[in-house]
């Protein structure tokens, strides 16, 4: 398993102490500490299946889980942010999801708002056809039966994925730092052929902001702009990128006139500007991920809302399921 963890105070010893608690006892657990200054870095770890790693520097989300992935030889990599609280059987029903789905090649687990009971964090990440990307579930109460199924990508706060193909697509991009490098990834992995399924099964509680500023903090919306742009640039066929970037950069400017807290809208205007300026450089990269990709345009089409209603909502797209598609 690899954690990241930077300035995440106590939630780091709940995160491990769950791990600990595991059901299924037989893992390994990488922490990389981004030069956290709060202390955090000086946990004291349970056993020897808990390493700890400690950076010069913040080299990032994406940077540190491609460092802890380095050297492993099993077979699937969990990720959770130090953040996450994971329930005792987490590990072993994401597990039982690869075994019941062996076409699926990442899992995401269903993830409830650490500190407001019955309130989901997410159900795994959706993308627009209009651009814009959104945690499904997000803020809605989580009513039974929890959704399940084949969705366009799953979390990274807690997430697990073949260790073959991870390191097939390279990782994280590490040029993202933090935030969209996980739908990034997940965008990669479909092109490249890869299913992936959402577990309502495999459950965290997750504090979300445990390493960043609490709520959308002037880091996160600079972040999570421009790497939304980057990712379209990076990932996005012809054919759909013309419909997506406009609407990404018309969601983004309609989004500025709503903005009330200072600094927010100038976080913004810069994600914007840094994502269109940055991103020709990541055009280059566009080809050797279109090499990669198995899938024709209409099928990456097929993995899009179209419906734009479900951005405000957070409404849960779920695809068809590996099961479903064999019929």
């Amino acid at each position: 398993m690899l954690v990241v963890n930077y300035n995440s105070g106590t939630w780091l010893k709940q995160c491990v102490a769950s791990l600990q608690a595991q059901t299924l006892q037989d893992f390994e657990v990488i922490i990389v500490d981004n030069a956290s200054q709060d202390g955090s870095d000086k946990i004291a770890l349970p056993d020897g299946r808990f390493r700890l790693h400690r950076a010069d520097v913040n080299l990032g989300f994406a940077a540190a889980n491609n460092l802890a992935a380095k050297g492993a030889s099993t077979p699937w990599l969990a990720m959770l942010n130090p953040d996450a609280i994971a329930a005792v059987d987490w590990l072993d029903q994401l597990l039982k999801e690869a075994e019941a789905h062996p076409e699926a090649a990442v899992f995401g687990s269903t993830q409830l708002r650490a500190e407001e009971n019955g309130v989901l964090d997410g159900t795994g990440d959706c993308l627009s056809a209009f651009g814009p990307s959104w945690r499904s579930g997000y803020g809605n109460p989580a009513e039974d039966p929890l959704p399940e199924g084949e969705v366009f990508a799953a979390c990274g706060a807690a997430m697990m994925i073949s260790r073959y193909l991870f390191e097939q697509l390279g990782g994280f991009e590490e040029s993202f730092f933090c935030y969209m490098e996980d739908v990034d990834l997940c965008y990669r992995a479909r092109l490249a052929g890869a299913h992936i399924w959402q577990s309502r099964r495999a459950c965290v509680a997750h504090a979300g902001g445990g390493s960043t500023e609490a709520g959308e903090s002037t880091f996160s919306m600079y972040h999570g702009y421009r790497n939304s742009i980057w990712m379209l640039l990076r990932c996005t066929p012809w054919p759909l990128l013309m419909i997506s970037l406009p609407g990404l950069i018309t969601f983004m400017l309609l989004r500025m006139t709503r903005i009330r807290k200072p600094g927010q809208n100038l976080a913004l205007w810069r994600g914007m500007r840094d994502g269109l300026l940055g991103g020709t450089g990541l055009l280059k990269q566009r080809g050797e991920i279109k090499r990669q990709r198995g899938v024709s345009v209409a099928q990456v089409a097929s993995w899009l809302s179209w419906n734009p209603r479900h951005i405000l909502r957070r409404h849960c797209v779920v695809l068809k399921s590996p099961s479903d598609r064999k019929k």
